[in-house]
């Protein structure tokens, strides 16, 4: 079951948030920032619903921008999903610029947030996926298997590696028999 950190100093708000999730994934909530930051430390989280308007900076976006600038510094694996009552469309793009995933506006159609968090959860699991496929895929095609441990092999060896980062083409060349 997946984990999602409802953080908002509305209690209110994240009770009903809780209510209307519970059955889908494993719940926690925090008022602020720090309490954030110590439920993140603990728990393996997926996903936050994170509102931008905490204290103490209630006024401002703030200390929502340093918590999801934490959130993706801790862990950038995390989702978070930006819901604030605040209006303005720089403060939106601000968020999805510093790695929201998405962003709300209260007040918010909760069927509308069961749907992003599908989405979101989803993409995760699609990008952890292909994060295993290619440590697969690295352990069986690195170097390991190949035999040379000669300052001319290792030579090639950083060239490879070099060349296997770049999107060009490369042509091999050597006499016949050597293994190119």
């Amino acid at each position: 079951m997946s984990t999602v950190l409802i953080v908002d100093d509305d209690e209110y708000l994240r009770k009903q948030v809780y209510w209307a999730l519970k059955d889908s994934y494993r719940i926690f909530q925090a008022p602020d920032r720090t309490q954030m930051h110590r439920i993140i430390g603990k728990t393996p989280i997926d996903l936050v619903l994170l509102d931008l308007r905490l204290p103490p900076e209630e006024d401002t976006p703030e200390e929502g921008t340093k918590a999801l600038e934490e959130i993706r510094r801790i862990n950038p694996e995390i989702k978070v999903v930006v819901m604030t009552a605040d209006k303005k469309e720089e403060t939106s793009l601000r968020a999805i610029n510093n790695g929201a995933y998405d962003y709300f506006s209260k007040p918010f159609d909760l069927e509308e947030v069961e749907i992003v968090l599908k989405r979101a959860l989803y993409i995760q699991s699609l990008e952890r996926e292909n994060q295993r496929l290619l440590r697969k895929l690295e352990g069986k095609y690195g170097f390991a298997n190949i035999v040379g441990k000669s300052k001319p092999m290792r030579h090639v060896f950083e060239m490879i590696d070099r060349v296997a980062r770049a999107d060009c083409m490369v042509l091999l060349r050597g006499e016949s028999g050597t293994g190119k």
